[in-house]
């Protein structure tokens, strides 16, 4: 396996990502887990560093082992979960990409590899905030307080991982749209195949083709739809026309940037 050039799937919540990180599982060369929050334990634990109490003395020698350390627990951890003999690791958690939980965390990871590549799968905020929205709801939360979160996190989210993207160059950092993956997927998973330097698979087709026939509802709350009809209804009465305007108000900066016209943010 090769330790040192991981895959990380970022971005905001709700955007399709464990679609997507089944997809990539797909291939035979990839390990793609879902949410080990690894990464999390190993930036709150270099972040004690810091802390005086805990390392008082020597802390020059201390600190470099223990970061070694730490990235050698990562990656033995994922040889331990690689039975189908992988050749590449993974690992997709969108709140890696989230500065309000741990706004050190792909500072961490870029440290610890630097040859990590990552994936910032997006996806237009009206469907985000609905998905939240609904969630919420369910469990007996309030739903316009919800779409306030929503909204706040996903800028958050968006705006930290278009930023580190910039920071690592277009070698490291692949930006692609959940609605293009999902209405014209060969030429997009072609387009991230090649941004990751793997050949593409049979066996990655025949996982699009079963979700298309069978569609496997990944996380809570699911569509009853299935998330391949049309993904350009993003709120999809799930939303009033207020909560809608809200949301295209609240993140028209980013949404632009990232190509999501007006009229795609309606309905």
């Amino acid at each position: 396996m090769d330790e040192n050039r991981p895959i990380f799937v970022i971005g905001a919540p709700r955007t399709g990502s464990t679609y997507f990180a089944n997809l990539l599982n797909s291939h035979p060369r990839i390990l793609m887990t879902p949410e080990t929050r690894c990464m999390v334990f190993v930036n709150r634990a270099i972040g004690l560093l810091q802390d005086q109490w805990c390392i008082r003395t020597h802390r020059g020698i201390f600190a470099p082992l223990a970061r070694e350390y730490l990235r050698q627990l990562v990656v033995e951890f994922y040889r331990q979960l690689n039975t189908k003999s992988a050749i590449r690791w993974g690992d997709k958690f969108p709140h890696y990409a989230d500065p309000s939980t741990d706004p050190a965390c792909l500072d961490v990871i870029d440290e610890l590899f630097p040859q990590a590549q990552y994936l910032h799968l997006t996806r237009n905020p009206v469907s985000v905030a609905a998905s939240i929205a609904v969630d919420q709801e369910q469990r007996g939360g309030n739903k316009a307080e919800a779409i306030g979160g929503a909204i706040d996190v996903w800028n958050r989210c968006v705006a930290r991982s278009m930023t580190f993207g910039a920071e690592v160059g277009s070698a490291r950092y692949f930006a692609l749209r959940y609605e293009d993956l999902i209405t014209k997927p060969k030429p997009v998973v072609e387009d991230v195949f090649h941004f990751l330097g793997e050949p593409a698979a049979e066996e990655t087709w025949a996982f699009v083709q079963r979700q298309r026939k069978s569609p496997t509802p990944f996380s809570a709350p699911a569509r009853s739809r299935g998330v391949f009809d049309d993904v350009w209804q993003p709120a999809d009465g799930r939303l009033d026309t207020a909560a809608v305007s809200r949301i295209v108000q609240a993140t028209a900066t980013l949404a632009r940037q990232l190509d999501y016209q007006r009229d795609h943010l309606t309905g």
